[in-house]
């Protein structure tokens, strides 16, 4: 992913400064800039991100240690009398627009809807076992260009603040 880039809603620039512009992830800057010019006012976005985090917690409660035992993504770190702490990897990533209000509009293929975003989950494992990069950044950038073809299609929204 090459960085963070940001949007001015009256004219439509992409660019790296800050002043007046909301921010936005550079692979779908565009889909954010067309929305936003159509009258479907965004909040926030991402494009989705490879690299894989390691979380770690703390504290669990024992009554789930042999459920988390049973995943190969977790590593136990330590078990107490009550407790235990264990490491695990993010399982997906996820590209998503989150709109300041519901749209009454068809989602782009492969997207779900939660709240007010819209979204689709790219996972970093098949079968217990971790997808290459380059196959993680192929579903990314395929979903990408699928939010870019729904964004060119949909029709001007009548905003109601502007009438």
């Amino acid at each position: 992913m090459d960085g963070t880039v940001y949007i001015n809603l009256k004219s439509g620039e992409i660019t790296n400064n800050i002043d007046g512009y909301i921010h936005c992830d550079m692979e779908i800057a565009k889909v954010i800039r067309t929305l936003n010019q159509k009258g479907y006012i965004t909040k926030a976005s991402c494009a989705g991100h490879y690299p894989i985090t390691i979380y770690e917690y703390n504290n669990c409660d024992i009554a789930y240690l042999e459920k988390i035992k049973e995943d190969p993504l977790n590593e136990i770190i330590e078990v107490r009398k009550k407790d235990f702490a264990y490491y695990t990897e993010a399982r997906y990533t996820s590209t998503y627009i989150l709109f300041q209000e519901k749209y009454d509009f068809k989602l782009p293929e492969g997207f779900y809807i939660l709240d007010n975003a819209i979204c689709h989950d790219v996972y970093f494992h098949r079968n217990h076992k971790r997808r290459k990069m380059k196959y993680v950044l192929k579903e990314l950038e395929k979903y990408q260009k699928i939010l870019e073809n729904w964004a060119n299609e949909l029709p001007i929204n009548e905003r109601k603040d502007e009438k």
